[in-house]
């Protein structure tokens, strides 16, 4: 609207003098910048309009200002909202927008249309106004509580307690709905606390809303001085991007009063040992459970309950009697425990039942007294099968041919042996009992689904534990209608979901081989959809996958083992895409190895080969050839944001800051409340501060949510930990990657939290960057970059990355959406005898492409450089290998790093050049290294 005339009417003028006045912010909320009558808890601009016809109504409403913003009632989507408050017939009415900027005084002009389609315009004069005037019930208060015994935050800027108590200052009439994204403390001398991303390195604060009423919440704060009588200002910013501010004047701290130590438990001294008899079918055990016998143990009379684990997510309970109370971390597996009788007192039976091989495990025994007292034993596990929990196969066969009904067969017989042909079925075929399901050679399962048919979640439903599905082919007919509902997707292959889940059963120990499995054509080739999964078995908890031929989506999987071995992945078809081939999640003892990835003929497409998500132990990646996936060059389908051919995730800590109190031995740790979801048995004690940074141990049991007990001894002088799930002892080795023709790509990225990373004799080729070895910002607890997710214990050596764009890369992430630390360190690791490798048609594109120098074989670190401490490296061994006129004085970028023992610094050095790969067992050292060491191997 152009402000030439304030004056102009256009159409008749309507009898009355219509005029409008600036109110101001007088405690209304009506609107928002969205449409509609959506409060913002901002007080809006109200302008009184008077003198209206009250025989006409008003139809539509513009507000527009002087040097821009425009609202309006009745209007575009492209002006900001307004709301129009006016009686019938009344000659007054009242108008609401919503405050933009902050107003001074700036003209307005406010249009209005009648509903004989008449207007007018009126000249208005602004006055004051603020978008950070906020209602008064969700304007800030504060009130000053001072120290409590609590302990939330330390002094800079890293997270978590320090053992000395903290200030509280009670936060009232914050916004309920709105995120509380950051919180500024400013204190005398130039002192500032703040919570959130605290970009500057502010000492760190921590708000802990109400959970039972977010309008109040609790701000937590290390004081550095005696602060009584100071003022201090407190700003707070919300997730829509408003602040708030106000001012609490403090009263006395202490910056050096100490957390009272809390009380460990008492440790009965006994000789308690354990034999692992294995599955010996005595007498008290269940199908399948084992059998340990327990000597020396205390005499102590009665015992109220036993708790045994394995360290790695298996925690087995026994109670005397349901009333007594028991804390458990995780949900528990039924132990038995037989205590003998007369001489034979200091002995018991335990019986159990496993849920893997436990020949690797340590078990941790924990036994509970009325006094309160317990005893604390570890043996070694052993060998036992967890199949043998579940009901075989039962013994009766049947040989099948085409046309007979295989939907009877296989709920009727045990075996079901199919002979050569074409077996059609228009339904789902739906296992209802453990069965093996075997054809001879050029058997195929032809699926059709007629007009009237529903969609399926799956075209085979396996309900049972011990199911084998082997030698035959599987195809179809046309286009399947799927149920996309089904939680985690439709599948050709489905375990019991949630549409079916009458089947109370583990679906363990199920088993295909020699399948030849491929999707269902698209019904319209032109237009990408996503393929249906080969393999849904969420929720089944153990399997073979081997030796198969698969064309289509991928496969997905919980818990374990899994054997995932030998199989022949061809890409998926025509006009399909799939995330990725295998994803595991929470997976433990999973095995993928010998598998070949290429896509054949004409073909859809498939980003990823491998992606392992939440957590994991004893997982290995092994001897697979993958050619093909991942992003492309030559891509037809939209960008996706799956770079990654071979990925982990994990991004969740539970505590960090330093141990309320250890045990004299070392075995049991206390921490402050968690700020995460809590600790469980298996998660991992990783130092980030002290005298051992980067060593790490497992959580063998948890007493409570603040007391733990350690599969091992936390060792002296211990300043901070981090409590962490992730993965544990994950080996990627003898792999080649050859992602030449995606410049985009990335063959290895293994992020999150790690421990014990073997990464081995793989060859990684072309792509943008051939590895990212990442301490990542954190998804919880607080926000997403709170902390970061430890990364301790890798061992990166053998490898070769050949004309990789981008190189690799080893970090602590940092950007603007995490949060800087100080003293603190998140990775840890050893890097040898790797070979970064340049060949000359590499170098020759890169040049036509118009690159004016040499990429980086590798960098360390995360710009801008920060404090060298977060980032340990072991550096030996590594060479680059490219033509001889190639001089690579810049081959590492060092960012920040304490690199070989010597903190190092926006650093750029060479790597030695011209050594053939495979390197001889007498490789010279790195001109980067001195040949520093890595510490011992820990757990």
């Amino acid at each position: 609207m152009v402000f030439a005339s304030w004056m102009m009417i256009a159409g008749l003028v309507l009898g009355a003098s219509p005029a409008v006045k600036w109110v101001g912010q007088d405690g209304h909320d009506y609107v928002s910048l969205f449409p509609g009558e959506n409060p913002s808890e901002v007080q809006d601009i109200h302008l009184a309009l008077s003198g209206l016809p009250p025989d006409r109504a008003i139809t539509q409403v513009l507000v527009a200002a002087l040097g821009g913003n425009e609202w309006q009632v009745n209007g575009s989507k492209n002006h900001f909202p307004a709301v129009l408050k006016r009686a019938p017939k009344s000659e007054t009415a009242d108008l609401y927008i919503e405050p933009v900027r902050v107003e001074t005084g700036r003209l307005f002009s406010v249009r209005l249309t009648f509903d004989d389609g008449r207007t007018i315009e009126l000249p208005l004069r602004g006055k004051t106004a603020s978008p950070q005037t906020r209602m008064p019930e969700v304007s800030l208060a504060a009130k000053w509580s001072g120290q409590e015994r609590q302990d939330w935050t330390g002094a800079g800027p890293s997270v978590g307690p320090d053992g000395l108590q903290d200030a509280r200052i009670a936060l009232t009439r914050l916004s309920a709905k709105n995120e509380l994204k950051s919180a500024l403390l400013e204190g005398p001398g130039g002192a500032r606390w703040e919570f959130g991303l605290n970009p500057k390195a502010h000492h760190n604060a921590e708000v802990v809303r109400n959970v039972k009423d977010p309008s109040r919440a609790d701000l937590f704060f290390h004081p550095d001085r005696d602060l009584n009588g100071q003022k201090l200002k407190l700003s707070i910013g919300y997730g829509d991007g408003k602040t708030d501010s106000t001012v609490v004047t403090a009263g006395k701290t202490d910056p050096k009063l100490t957390m009272p130590v809390p009380a460990l438990p008492k440790v009965l001294v006994h000789a308690i040992k354990g034999e692992w008899l294995g599955q010996d079918g005595a007498a008290g055990g269940g199908r399948g459970n084992v059998h340990v016998v327990l000597t020396g143990l205390p005499a102590n009379g009665p015992l109220n309950a036993a708790v045994m684990s394995d360290s790695l997510r298996g925690r087995w309970v026994y109670k005397a009697n349901e009333g007594i109370p028991l804390e458990s971390d995780l949900e528990p597996i039924p132990l038995a425990f037989l205590r003998r009788s007369g001489s034979d007192r200091g002995r018991a039976d335990l019986f159990f039942a496993p849920y893997r091989d436990e020949s690797d495990a340590i078990m941790t025994l924990r036994l509970v007294y009325p006094s309160g007292e317990i005893a604390i034993a570890q043996f070694a596990g052993g060998a036992c099968d967890p199949s043998l929990r579940a009901p075989g196969v039962a013994p009766s066969s049947v040989v099948a041919k085409p046309g007979d009904d295989l939907h009877d067969l296989v709920n009727r017989f045990g075996t079901v042996k199919l002979s050569k042909g074409t077996y059609v079925l228009t339904r789902p075929l739906s296992l209802n009992q453990p069965v093996t399901m075997s054809g001879e050679p050029g058997v195929t399962l032809r699926f059709s689904q007629a007009a009237s048919e529903p969609p399926w979640p799956a075209a085979i439903a396996v309900h049972r534990s011990r199911t084998t599905l082997d030698g035959f082919a599987v195809r179809f007919a046309g286009p399947i209608r799927w149920k996309e509902d089904t939680p985690w997707g439709p599948a050709l292959i489905g375990a019991t979901e949630i549409h079916d889940n009458s089947h109370p059963d583990p679906r363990i120990a199920l088993t295909f081989t020699k399948l030849d499995i491929e999707t269902p054509p698209a019904a319209n080739p032109a237009v990408w959809v996503e393929a249906p999964r080969m393999m849904r078995l969420v929720n089944a908890g153990s399997g073979r996958i081997v030796g198969n031929t698969f064309r289509g989506g991928g496969i997905e999987v919980f818990d374990g083992p899994w054997e995932f071995t030998d199989n022949d992945y061809r890409g998926t078809v025509p006009g399909t895409w799939t995330p990725g081939i295998f994803a595991g999640h929470s997976v433990h003892d999973f095995v993928a190895r010998g598998n070949r990835a290429k896509p054949v003929g004409p073909s859809g497409k498939t980003w990823r080969f491998l992606v392992l998500t939440g957590l994991g132990s004893n997982n290995r990646v092994e001897k697979n050839t993958i050619e093909g996936i991942g992003a492309r060059d030559d891509d037809t389908i939209p960008w996706s944001n799956m770079p990654e051919i071979v990925l982990t995730e994990s991004y969740k800590v539970e505590f960090e800051g330093k141990p309320a109190a250890v045990s004299a031995d070392g075995r049991i740790v206390r921490i402050g409340a968690p700020q995460g979801e809590g600790v469980n048995t298996g998660d991992i004690v990783a130092i980030v501060a002290g005298a051992h940074p980067g060593e790490w141990r497992k959580v063998a049991q948890t007493l409570n949510p603040t007391t733990l007990i350690l599969e091992a001894p936390l060792p002296a002088k211990t300043e901070a930990i981090a409590i962490a799930k992730g993965f544990v002892n994950l080996r990627v080795e003898e792999n080649l990657i050859d992602a030449r023709g995606g410049s985009k790509s990335a063959s290895l990225v293994l992020i999150g939290n790690m421990f014990g990373l073997r990464v081995r004799d793989n060859r990684l080729l072309g792509g943008g960057e051939g590895f990212q070895f990442t301490s990542t910002a954190t998804q919880a607890p607080r926000f997403w970059g709170w902390t970061h997710s430890p990364y301790f214990g890798a061992v990166i050596e053998g490898n070769t990355i050949e004309d990789a764009n981008q190189g690799g890369i080893v970090h602590v992430e940092h950007s603007q959406f995490t949060k800087p630390s100080k003293g603190r360190t998140y990775l840890v690791a050893t890097f040898r005898n790797n070979t970064f490798r340049w060949t000359e048609p590499f170098l020759a594109q890169r040049a036509r492409q118009g690159a004016k120098d040499l990429p980086a074989a590798w960098l360390i670190g995360s710009p801008p450089p920060s404090d060298p401490a977060e980032l340990i490296l072991y550096e030996q061994g590594n060479a680059l290998q490219a033509p001889a006129s190639t001089r690579a004085n810049a081959a590492v970028k060092v960012a920040a790093a304490i690199l070989n023992g010597r903190p190092t610094v926006n650093q750029t050095l060479p790597l030695p050049t011209g050594i053939p790969f495979p390197a001889s067992p007498a490789r010279p050292k790195s001109a980067l290294s001195g040949g520093a060491q890595p510490p011992a191997r820990v757990p």
